[in-house]
């Protein structure tokens, strides 16, 4: 699958292509992601960073939801390499590069053993514990952050139907 979003174009907007086939290139505007399963690490490549392969986290299945270009609003699911490239484009949409999160993995990686590949793995996975666990404590510390972290979290009840917003009409008065 090849992809290309607005930002690695120079445009800020939120949009992104997916090639799935010669015959069907998708075009996701604001898209969402509504629910994610099944996470596991891949193996990971950019055109924004030629040359270097990265390990990261990814779902192997999601739903997401996105406006056409027409503007109409969707939902699909997604999974395997669709959803994996998905949340690639995902990332660059928030300004994430796979080098800001993932680990770049040795060339020798391939001639490395079962065993010293799965420590590799899990010398990142703890060091992204480390990292969620200072970001977290930055944001608790930070009265920007945390309003912008509860107002995620409040966004994110008000789509999955946990909280109800109720239309209040204004009353205007003549005096």
């Amino acid at each position: 699958l090849k992809s290309l979003s607005a930002p690695a174009i120079g445009y800020k907007r939120r949009i992104f292509c997916i090639d799935y086939t010669d015959l069907e290139i998708k075009t996701y505007v604001n898209p969402l992601i509504t629910k994610a399963r099944g996470l596991e690490l891949t193996a990971e490549t950019c055109t924004s960073i030629p040359g270097k392969k990265f390990m990261r986290p990814r779902n192997n299945d999601i739903d997401i939801a996105y406006q056409t270009p027409t503007g109409k609003m969707e939902q699909r699911n997604l999974v395997g390499l669709a959803a994996k490239v998905f949340q690639h484009e995902m990332d660059h949409l928030d300004g994430i590069l796979l080098s800001d999160i993932g680990v770049e993995i040795p060339d020798e990686y391939e001639t490395w053993n079962d065993e010293e590949k799965q420590q590799f793995a899990e010398d990142y996975l703890d060091s992204l514990d480390l990292l969620t666990k200072q970001l977290q404590e930055e944001v608790e510390n930070d009265p920007e952050l945390k309003q912008i972290q509860d107002a995620a979290e409040f966004m994110e009840k008000v789509y999955k139907g946990e909280v109800q917003i109720e239309k209040v009409e204004n009353e205007t008065k003549e005096t």
